[in-house]
């Protein structure tokens, strides 16, 4: 750690220098305040293990702290061109402001690509009829005795007649309107949630009542 704190204050960055000379064990074992032999002895543990690298010279350095201080000066040198890292290699003189436009044919291609036909609206595609507009629907509607919420009620009816006769259904609502005549409109049920409920079905109960005076 003693070797970290003096690399990462040397020049250059990563070496293990003081004033740019390079430490021997006996000026190790002075900075650290640790005898000279167990520091020998750590070193060569350290350089055994590949922790460090030594250079030509022999001197001692850190890889990583190295290749960050390379990698530090580059993005510096990228911050005065402008912070663009494609130009990495490319020097000051190079770089022109405002390049002449001598490229008339890309341009012209480019103008081209971007173009696009203008496309003519199709014709409104008419709508389907379907099971919403039977007229046996408005017949029905006429004769439920609360007309509400029409368009739940058109959703609803297509599945009613998946399980009855729309005779059988307009049947039942004028039922339902006979038994409702003069209630509570409150307590009638919205058309929609009758035809899911296939209410159309609901029979007399023994007293002669059905099962619309509970206002359900």
């Amino acid at each position: 750690m003693d070797c970290l704190c003096i690399a990462a204050e040397a020049d250059p960055i990563g070496y293990v220098l003081v004033n740019g000379r390079p430490l021997t064990t006996t000026d190790l074992a002075r900075l650290t305040g640790e005898p000279e032999a167990a520091v020998q002895s750590a070193l060569a543990e350290l350089e055994r293990n590949g922790v460090f690298s030594r250079d030509r010279s022999g001197r001692i350095y850190n890889r990583r702290m190295v290749r960050d201080a390379k990698e530090r000066s580059k993005n510096q040198k990228n911050g005065r061109l402008g912070g663009n890292p494609t130009l990495c290699n490319t020097t000051e003189k190079s770089l022109v402001v405002n390049p002449p436009d001598n490229q008339p044919d890309k341009a012209k291609r480019l103008e081209a690509r971007s173009y696009k036909p203008e496309r003519k609206h199709d014709p409104p595609t008419p709508r389907k009829r379907g099971a919403v507009d039977d007229p046996k629907f408005e017949e029905f509607w006429r004769a439920y005795p609360r007309r509400v919420d029409k368009g739940h009620a058109r959703k609803a009816w297509p599945a009613a007649l998946r399980s009855a006769t729309t005779d059988e259904i307009i049947a039942g609502a004028k039922r339902y309107a006979e038994k409702r005549e003069g209630g509570d409109e409150k307590f009638t049920m919205h058309p929609g949630a009758w035809l899911n409920g296939e209410r159309w079905t609901d029979e007399a109960r023994p007293n002669g009542k059905r099962p619309y005076d509970t206002g359900i």
